[in-house]
């Protein structure tokens, strides 16, 4: 697993430095540095998507089965503040270098291209901090009495694994479209609760709450937090 761990967080790393100096790939069509944008965040998410279960089961193999639950929990519980962090260094990046267009909001600079470029190069900011420590892992000697664990193709052809396969990825395909979801279209429903009008998208800092998407953005995060640590304290007693 070391190996696929540091290749994914390799990649993840690339993919969101890359994607802080995006140009557009045709000098004359300024819509094409979305295609940039794109080809980077695909990369971007292939490595996420490959650290985001290995750093779990990484936990859960250096875990005792007495505390494997919570050592799991704590290592998904960074996405909760992940999502809180992220409009909160929206919001500051917002603040000191603007946004380039909008001069409503009182800004330190109003620098255009310059937060949102910081905004995605910062994403690289984890991986990078903890590449060292990663890297100086040594994978566990295998027991002479363990028992080899099947293969992936091997699992799959085997029926007894099949429930067990479809529960679990079923499970995690439901929770994805819900989570995923409702991150998706939280400004459309914040846009709604807080009455703003729907000709026009609510600004991504402003000054008020009302007008201050990030604001928003931050208290919705900040209230599912602690749900991730009740599960935490839960997960190994109530299971």
């Amino acid at each position: 697993r070391g190996p696929a761990l540091y290749l994914t967080m390799v990649m993840s790393i690339a993919g969101a430095l890359v994607s802080a100096f995006a140009v557009p790939l045709n000098p004359r069509d300024p819509t094409t540095v979305f295609i940039f944008l794109s080809i980077a965040r695909f990369i971007l998410g292939v490595g996420v998507g490959g650290v985001y279960p290995l750093a779990a089961t990484v936990a859960a193999e250096g875990s005792s089965s007495a505390n494997r639950g919570r050592s799991v929990a704590l290592v998904f519980s960074m996405q909760g503040v992940g999502q809180l962090l992220v409009p909160l260094v929206g919001m500051v990046c917002l603040y000191m270098f603007g946004d380039g267009v909008n001069t409503s909001t009182k800004t330190m600079l109003n620098v255009k291209g310059l937060s949102w470029r910081l905004i995605l190069g910062l994403g690289a900011l984890p991986g990078i901090l903890l590449m060292p420590f990663q890297k100086g892992q040594s994978s566990p000697e295998p027991r002479p009495d363990a028992t080899a664990a099947p293969s992936m193709i091997q699992a799959l052809r085997n029926r007894a694994y099949w429930r067990s396969i479809l529960g679990c990825a079923g499970g995690w395909f439901l929770f994805d479209i819900t989570f995923y979801g409702n991150s998706l279209f939280s400004p459309a429903i914040l846009q709604d609760v807080f009455h703003v009008d729907t000709k026009s998208s609510t600004p991504v800092i402003g000054n008020d709450l009302q007008h201050n998407l990030c604001w928003q953005l931050a208290i919705l995060a900040l209230l599912g937090l602690p749900g991730y640590y009740v599960s935490v304290c839960f997960m190994d007693r109530l299971g």
